[in-house]
């Protein structure tokens, strides 16, 4: 078959194409940038075997834009899938209307020359599960160009949107092909990753949540958002198109009511995620959208229109899961997303605050247990990467990149609980002791794929729990390296008193700015004062923390290291066989002296010096596993000298018995 797809580069139509690259069909996908699209298909791995063909147009526009090449090609099509058109509830009239409706028409059009001439096997329109049409109740006769009142009150998005599944019911009736209509509800990211890079949807609660103008409950406990994960909805595309008999139907894509979080139960989820007071008190929905029409929608940011998805009905999804009933008595849990929900909300908020690293799409998204991961292929033995406090896996990428380039092993980086994109754990008293934590990354580095022992590097907080967890590894870890670890609590009163209470601390470094974030650095040590990294980790940090769970990940593990954390047993880490790495410019940290019999490598950087310096950081890291070949002269390795808790070094020559204790 040939397939010509719009919405292609999208949250559900690249879903989509992923699923279809195991299969013989050649695609034709329909965008306005053909370099963008090759390059995020081939990130994805789907874009390298040929079937893709990017036909540049425009959705908008007579006969979709296509030169006349082009549309040769699109009217040879035996299949088209209508994914397109943004997720903006908020979206102005005009352009809804040019982007649904006329894009209908444009489409309807193309089907219509394709089936007079050699026959249509199928249209797969994907709309949404508000729409008022369904197989029965099509108005052939009825003007969708002078409808104007038709939903009059609602937002454009959802007017166009359903007028424009309108016409293409009308016209698959009246021309005679068959009509495959995917209603979703309102889609998160796909399994098992929650990866969901669509923001107007369930991002517009967790924004709401996070800036606390979500104390209320919308409606009660008979209403719920339903939601359903891209991937579920691209498989019940890509069943419908591989059918062996092409048929019409609506196909509603969500979970059942009876079994889905109803609104107190969704909004009871998203706080303990976001570490926030979980809302007690529930509101008339009607109440609510008479406030955003009053001026509510205006102070606090939230679309009005967003209030629409909030429902007490149910839908009929009897024919979706058909559609996709598989065997052995699974199909009760076809579109449950309680597995994949709490990674949902943590990757939305962290989208919502932080900019995503340099080099992220060199690495392909993971899930490890509970926690989530970034990985970069490679052969031999495995590094795993383990980030400290006012961090995250992302601040890790330079590092994880030239290690990777030094030695061609995989590389992996992990988001320790409630930081980065991973969510907090969902435990009864509602914070994490420093087992609990360690239980989590255990587990996480125990699914890890069987590539060989690891590397297990941890910096600063990270190191401290890589040093927990080694004991545990057995076999399974081959090296432990510590870079900078926290052994002990910083050497600041401050920060020790404000972390008695998190919530404190939390609020304390929610209200740093940048400027303030830099100067505090410089002066713990974190940074040298020339070090062009410190305005940009400055203002990472700070947007990091505005999100509150991030914030209280942060104070909550100050805690733990200030008040709770025991001290790492010298002998369990001399048993894993760890390497410190130790920057002799930190003002924050010492070395205490009952570590004197572990082997170190001192350099002469400061406590963030993976982040500052991540080119030497890997030359150092490749030299200690492969040999000294290329060491940096900066980097002096000897054994350690320790007086009264004040590390010094050895003035020792350059000589090979100095590097044996290294292995």
């Amino acid at each position: 078959m040939k397939l010509f797809v719009t919405g292609g580069t999208g949250v559900i139509g690249k879903e989509v194409l992923k699923q279809l690259q195991h299969g013989d069909e050649e695609i034709f996908v329909l965008c306005r940038s053909k370099e963008k699209a090759e390059r995020l298909f081939n990130q994805l791995g789907v874009g390298e075997s040929g079937r893709i063909d990017f036909l540049i147009g425009d959705l908008q526009k007579e006969r979709l834009g296509l030169d006349a090449a082009a549309y040769e090609k699109a009217l040879t099509t035996d299949v088209i899938i209508h994914a397109g058109g943004t997720m903006d509830i908020t979206l102005a009239a005009e352009l809804a209307r040019k982007t649904f409706r006329d894009g209908a028409v444009h489409l309807a059009d193309l089907a219509r020359t394709i089936h007079q001439t050699r026959g249509l096997r199928q249209f797969v329109h994907v709309v949404g599960y508000m729409s008022p049409f369904g197989d029965e109740n099509v108005d052939r006769e009825a003007d969708v160009f002078s409808m104007d009142s038709f939903l009059q009150g609602e937002g454009a998005y959802e007017r166009m949107k359903f007028l424009a599944d309108l016409y293409i019911r009308q016209q698959a009736q009246t021309h005679g092909y068959p009509l495959a209509v995917m209603n979703p509800s309102t889609v998160i990211g796909a399994r098992p990753t929650g990866e969901t890079e669509q923001v107007g949807g369930l991002g517009i609660l967790v924004d709401a949540m996070n800036r606390g103008l979500m104390p209320v409950i919308p409606g009660g406990a008979n209403h719920w958002l339903p939601l359903v994960t891209n991937d579920d909805v691209a498989r019940a595309v890509v069943r419908v198109v591989r059918q062996a008999q092409p048929t019409s139907g609506t196909y509603t894509l969500l979970g059942d009511k009876a079994t889905s979080h109803s609104m107190p139960q969704l909004l009871a989820l998203m706080a303990r995620q976001m570490r926030i007071p979980v809302p007690k008190l529930a509101i008339p929905l009607g109440w609510m959208q008479k406030a955003m029409g009053w001026g509510l929608a205006r102070m606090t940011g939230i679309p009005k229109e967003s209030m629409a998805f909030i429902t007490e009905r149910e839908f009929p999804n009897e024919s979706a899961k058909q559609l996709l009933a598989v065997n052995g008595g699974e199909n009760e849990r076809l579109f449950l997303v309680d597995d994949v929900l709490p990674f949902a909300i943590a990757d939305l908020d962290y989208r919502l605050t932080n900019q995503p690293g340099a080099g992220l799409e060199q690495f392909e998204r993971r899930r490890l247990a509970n926690l989530s991961a970034f990985y970069k292929k490679g052969t031999g033995q495995p590094w795993v990467l383990l980030h400290g406090l006012f961090s995250h896996a992302e601040a890790l990428l330079p590092l994880a990149t030239q290690l990777h380039e030094k030695t061609g092993n995989p590389v992996w980086l992990i988001d320790l609980p409630g930081f980065g994109r991973s969510p907090s754990l969902d435990t009864e008293t509602g914070s994490e002791s420093v087992e609990t934590i360690v239980n989590a990354l255990h587990e996480s580095l125990a699914a890890l794929p069987d590539q060989g022992p690891i590397r297990l590097v941890g910096h600063s907080w990270g190191a401290y729990l890589a040093g927990n967890v080694a004991p545990r590894l057995g076999a399974k870890l081959d090296q432990l390296i510590l870079l900078q670890p926290a052994f002990e609590a910083p050497h600041d009163r401050l920060l020790k008193w404000a972390s008695a209470t998190p919530k404190l601390l939390r609020l304390m470094l929610r209200r740093l700015r940048p400027s303030a974030w830099a100067k505090r650095m410089i002066d713990a040590g974190a940074f040298s004062s020339a070090s062009e990294h410190v305005p940009i980790y400055a203002k990472q940090v700070a947007d990091s923390l505005r999100s509150r769970r991030i914030a209280y990940a942060n104070a909550h593990a100050m805690q733990l290291l200030f008040h709770r954390a025991s001290p790492l047993a010298p002998d369990d880490l001399l048993g894993s066989r760890a390497t410190i790495v130790w920057g002799l410019h930190d003002k924050a940290y010492t070395l205490p002296a009952e570590y004197a019999g572990l082997a170190a490598i001192m350099v002469p950087y400061d406590h963030q010096f993976p982040l500052a310096h991540p080119e030497e950081t890997a030359a150092l890291l490749h030299d200690h596993v492969y040999g000294f070949g290329g060491c940096s002269e900066n980097v002096q390795s000897h054994p350690v000298r320790l007086n009264g808790g004040k590390t010094t070094v050895n003035s020792l020559s350059w000589q090979q018995e100095d590097f044996d204790h290294l292995g």
